[in-house]
């Protein structure tokens, strides 16, 4: 399996987390340079990602951004995420400089109780058509 190449930042994220969803749409809100691309971790480019990564540790409980030829992962992700987004979220970036250990715990911890938090979907959801284009 060739690794893909993308141009834009790709941030894969878990499509049935209604908090996870809710982050996607304040990107999309935030993003005024429109770089980001998204897809689920349940589809099958989510799939493939996770496969070439070959994390056994990965699953939907992740967050993976594709950014400058690197995958970030978890806590990491969302760091280079705010750094992407610009404006004053980067100044969140300065977060990166924590001890992943400790971001990640927290990540992790977060991930483990955010359906009891916020819900999940039955389903992944369909993408406005406004911004379809935006999802791989």
């Amino acid at each position: 399996m060739s690794e893909p190449n993308y141009i834009n930042p790709v941030l894969f994220f878990d499509g049935v987390c209604k908090f996870c969803n809710s982050t996607v749409n304040f990107i999309i809100k935030h993003d005024k340079k429109q770089l980001f691309r998204f897809a689920t971790l349940q589809s099958d480019i989510g799939k493939q990602t996770i496969e070439i990564i070959n994390n056994k540790k990965l699953n939907t409980d992740s967050v993976i951004l594709f950014y400058e030829n690197n995958y970030f992962i978890n806590s990491a992700a969302i760091f280079y995420t705010f750094k992407v987004l610009g404006g004053w979220w980067h100044l969140l970036y300065i977060g990166i400089y924590l001890p992943s250990f400790t971001t990640d715990f927290f990540y992790k911890l977060f991930a483990k109780y955010r359906y009891k938090l916020f819900g999940k979907l039955l389903v992944c959801s369909v993408p406005n058509p406004a911004i379809l284009h935006r999802f791989l």
